[in-house]
């Protein structure tokens, strides 16, 4: 199940870069999730999605740095290039990831 919270409001950012980095963590989210809801949210100023883990035990706190993979990695470098804030944070067996943008 997909759980959406989407604020209406209009955002002027680079269209394929936006698309680029949001399609890349709702398929990381898809793709690593439990069984369990994924939740996403987007604002004018941040978009944000969280999904379970089967066992977030057998994953090293370093990749919910980086992401599981290059897709998460090309975030990263997309977000730092164009000044948006990234964040992965682990919380139990829930991984929440953010971009923000000014």
């Amino acid at each position: 199940a997909i759980e959406m919270q989407l604020e209406e409001c209009e955002i002027e950012l680079e269209r394929e870069m936006l698309n680029m980095v949001l399609a890349n963590l709702i398929r990381n989210a898809l793709q690593h999730s439990d069984d369990g809801p994924i939740s996403l949210s987007l604002t004018a100023n941040q978009f944000s999605i969280r999904n379970t883990i089967a066992e977030p035990d057998q994953h090293k706190p370093e990749q919910h740095s980086t992401g599981f993979g290059l897709g998460l990695k090309l975030v990263q470098k997309v977000c730092q290039k164009l000044g948006w804030q990234y964040r992965s944070q682990l919380h139990g067996n829930s991984l929440n990831a953010t971009v923000s943008w000014p």
